[in-house]
Order: structure tokens, then sequence, then C-alpha cells
């Protein structure tokens, strides 16, 4: 059973990988192909666990959430670097999301002042990476990812490159497509990669 708890101990012993198919396998089914961009290197992998992490805590609403979000935000902050990103755009967009999700929640987790402040400035560090992320080109995949972790986000879509974002998916190739439609129903932002194309 996943729970708060659980996650948090995962997290805890830096089992990021275990943490990352068990949110995943529960409620997230992402084709493997995907899965493969959170993994690609440590920090990617590190940013998508504990982005997902903190997503799935908040929704959890577990009573020690105080205790637990200030740690697991300073690990997210830790793993950016210092031109905002952490990561792809896939990884950048979860660790994002996941920021967003915590700064809405702030007056309940008791953060501090100063950490407060360190999630705005990483939010807006983060979102101005990933633009450049996206307009320096991006996959399909990349692409659904972003649109999914952030179409929630008014302050975070506005921002995105909402072209570059399409392009990408209607240039996808038929694999590619697939997976993207994979992601983007998780959102439920499109059916198939179809009805992006015939919108753009």
């Amino acid at each position: 059973m996943m729970t708060a708890q659980r996650i948090d101990r995962l997290l805890a012993g830096s089992q990021h990988d275990h943490v990352l198919n068990l949110i995943l396998d529960n409620g997230r089914p992402v084709p493997l192909r995907a899965r493969l961009l959170l993994t690609n290197d440590a920090r990617s992998l590190g940013a998508s666990a504990i982005g997902l992490g903190i997503q799935r805590c908040l929704e959890l609403r577990d009573h020690r959430q105080g205790e637990r979000m200030p740690r697991l935000i300073l690990e997210l902050l830790d793993l950016q670097a210092p031109e905002g990103s952490f990561g792809n755009v896939a990884t950048s967009s979860i660790a994002i999301a996941a920021l967003l999700c915590a700064r809405k929640e702030l007056a309940q987790l008791c953060i501090s002042e100063e950490l407060s402040r360190r999630v705005e400035d990483a939010i807006d560090l983060g979102l101005h990476a990933l633009h450049a992320g996206c307009v320096r080109g991006v996959s399909a995949v990349e692409a659904a990812f972003a649109m999914w972790q952030l179409s929630g986000w008014e302050s975070a879509r506005v921002r995105l490159p909402e072209g570059a974002l399409r392009e990408a998916i209607t240039a996808a190739d038929a694999d590619d497509g697939e997976i993207a439609t994979a992601i983007l129903a998780l959102g439920g932002l499109a059916t198939n990669v179809g009805l992006i194309r015939r919108a753009a």
C-alpha cells in the first residue's frame, strides 16, 4: 500500500528508483520509454522521484506533512542547477509542479519565510530554464510531460512556449505520438495526438 510515510521513508533512504516506480505504477501509468527520460542520470531520477513524491504526499493529506515537507522541498531544491533546470524538460516539469503544489499548501505546511522565498525563486528560475529548454527543442514525450505537469497551473502555463510544445507533438512519429498520448491522458488533456494536431 502506498502511504505518505512509505514514500517519505523510501526517499529518506535515497531509494529514488523504488519511489518513482511505486508512484508511476499506482495511478500514473507512464510508458516505459517515457520513464527512461526520468531516470537517465542521478539528478533527473532524484528530481523526478522527489517531485512526484511531494505531489503524491500532498494528495494523500497526511497529518505529518508539516514535518516531512520542508525536508523534501530542500532535497528537491538541492537538485536545481544554477541555470534553473532539474535535468531535462520532463524532470524539470515534474519538479516545478511539485514546488507549485507545495507553494499552494504553504500555510498548512508551516514552512518558514526563508524556505517560502527559496521556493518562489526556484519556481521562477525553473520556469525560465524550462522555457529556454522548450524553445531550443524538445521531443514529443518531453512536451507531453510539460503539458501534463503544468497545465493546471495558470502562472506556469503562461510562461511556457505553447507553440513549441504543440509543434513537438504534431511532429511526433507514430511511436512517440503514442507515448505522448498516454502522458497527455494522465492530465485529461487529449485522447490522442491527432486532437492536438487538428488544434494546431
